[in-house]
């Protein structure tokens, strides 16, 4: 599920996007080296560090170290990277690197679901679809709850995942948001919860009776 972002914008950061990620690449390998030796995994961890703060202009590095076929270690790094850059940064990424992040986090979820994945993973995509959606949905992003039954509907553990990212976010804004989001836009969401909660309980019960017709 490479994430799929205009040629023209790729051209123009692909040196240094190739030199960053070997970087980062490299010091991974040293923070979990057994043999390296303690100015070493500092050094790399503080440039791992200094990597992360360049997520929002890098996403397609970061997306890439994600994929499928990746080290564990690496996959980690770079969907917690995201995931934080989002929560932290979501203001730094600029109209188009929003609109990239929308694409990006649904094309991760559709990608998981086919496979059997790491439960890392499972719960980074997740979440990722939730921290995009608390700060684009419902005004930039109208059309996610069809999306992501669209998504669900390929298989039940599609469904489980697309469930699961909604409920992260009716859990966000309700026992969680307060410290995070202005009540306004908390407010916003849960509107917006509502008036997808009848298409979300169909789409839930769906998904249920699909689950319990395969066992």
């Amino acid at each position: 599920f490479a994430l799929r972002i205009p040629a023209r914008r790729v051209a123009t950061a692909a040196a240094g996007a190739r030199e960053g990620m070997d970087g980062v690449l490299e010091a991974l390998q040293v923070v979990h080296a057994p043999a390296s030796r303690p100015e070493e995994r500092a050094a790399a961890t503080a440039l791992l560090e200094e990597a992360k703060a360049g997520v929002c202009g890098n996403l397609r590095g970061f997306a890439n170290l994600a994929g499928p076929g990746r080290a564990a270690v690496e996959r980690h790094f770079a969907l917690h990277a995201i995931v934080t850059a989002v929560r932290h940064h979501w203001a730094a990424f600029g109209d188009a690197g929003q609109d990239d992040l929308r694409a990006y986090s649904l094309q991760l979820l559709e990608g998981v679901g086919a496979r059997q994945e790491p439960s890392f993973v499972d719960a980074a995509a997740t979440r990722l679809v939730c921290e995009v959606a608390k700060r684009a949905w419902p005004q930039r992003w109208p059309d996610l709850s069809g999306r992501l039954r669209a998504v669900g509907g390929a298989s039940p553990r599609h469904a489980a995942l697309a469930l699961t990212a909604v409920a992260t976010l009716a859990d966000d804004v309700r026992e969680y948001a307060a410290d995070e989001l202005p009540e306004r836009r908390r407010a916003e969401l849960w509107r917006g919860l509502e008036a997808e909660g009848p298409a979300l309980c169909a789409f839930a019960q769906q998904g249920a009776a699909h689950a319990l017709s395969e066992t």
